[in-house]
């Protein structure tokens, strides 16, 4: 994880748990994630939610979302807001693809992880 430095470098950063880089400033981090084909499914789980709005933004691959009671399609130049409090999920990939997604949220990267822990504690 990266901190507030206007110099920062996605490409210089290590993969976090070979998923995810992030680059969290005072009030906001932004994302980089990669989403195996692997862990995208169909399901009908809850997925998750956050107290706050995600904004994200396609790179690579193909897939299917589920982002509230809908479900669409997703690819590269997809951009797709998602409002606080509604569960999303990624659900299959199309061709076996791994996605690859930028991910803008308005929270310091610390409290985000925090808040995550204490929502999957509820679960």
């Amino acid at each position: 994880v990266g901190t507030t430095n206007w110099r920062a470098s996605f490409d210089r950063m290590p993969w976090v748990n070979t998923r995810f880089k992030a680059l969290g400033g005072t009030s906001a981090t932004l994302g980089l994630f990669h989403l195996p084909a692997s862990v995208m499914q169909d399901t009908h789980e809850p997925g998750h939610h956050h107290t706050i709005e995600q904004i994200t933004y396609v790179l690579e691959g193909h897939a299917r979302v589920r982002i509230g009671d809908q479900v669409g399609p997703i690819g590269p130049g997809t951009l797709a807001v998602i409002p606080s409090d509604v569960d999303h999920f990624p659900l299959a990939p199309v061709d076996n693809e791994d996605i690859l997604v930028i991910d803008f949220q308005p929270v310091v990267w610390q409290d985000l992880l925090k808040q995550q822990a204490a929502y999957k504690e509820t679960r």
